[in-house]
């Protein structure tokens, strides 16, 4: 157990520690204690950071970066009426993400301004698959290394984080 977990009670969701990862379902965490985890763990300093994500930080930038210039945004559109991002926004984090991110930045996609709808990013197969007999070997592996998750419910768990709360 990571020191810190025990104050903050989430000793009981937190389900093991294992290759510099901490699992956890979004479910059992609310929004507070999943930014309290992550706090705990860059501060322990026990994680090796894993490139797992096709995104890539240019050097000595940090993922707290991205959440700091979302909120800034917010803090901007706040001062409207409507308190809504706007495409101008969009375009504004856009240029902070391209000083942040090494890997080229497609768009930037704000959720609807409706707060009923929202937008599903559907990743790209991964980039070493290239035939279906790629993509079984790749599931095989991936489902060899982290018993006893499956790889559909691991992407499932990260597009519905993605939607937004």
């Amino acid at each position: 157990m990571l020191p810190g977990f025990h104050n903050l009670g989430l000793h009981k969701v937190v389900r093991f520690v294992r290759r510099g990862c901490v699992e956890f379902r979004r479910s059992d965490l609310t929004s507070d204690q999943i930014e309290r985890v992550l706090i705990v763990i860059s501060l322990s300093g026990r994680f090796e950071e894993k490139a797992v994500a096709r995104a890539v930080l240019r050097d000595k930038r940090a993922p707290w970066e991205v959440g700091q210039a979302i909120v800034a945004a917010w803090f901007k559109v706040l001062q409207n009426p409507d308190g809504r991002l706007t495409a101008t926004e969009g375009l504004e984090l856009k240029q902070v993400f391209e000083e942040i991110f090494a890997t080229p930045i497609h768009d930037v996609i704000l959720d609807p301004a409706d707060n009923e709808s929202i937008n599903i990013l559907v990743p790209q197969p991964p980039k070493e698959v290239h035939t279906q007999a790629d993509l079984l070997s790749y599931l095989a592996k991936f489902h060899n290394n982290t018993q006893p998750h499956h790889f559909h419910e691991e992407l499932g768990d990260a597009i519905i984080f993605g939607c937004g709360k």
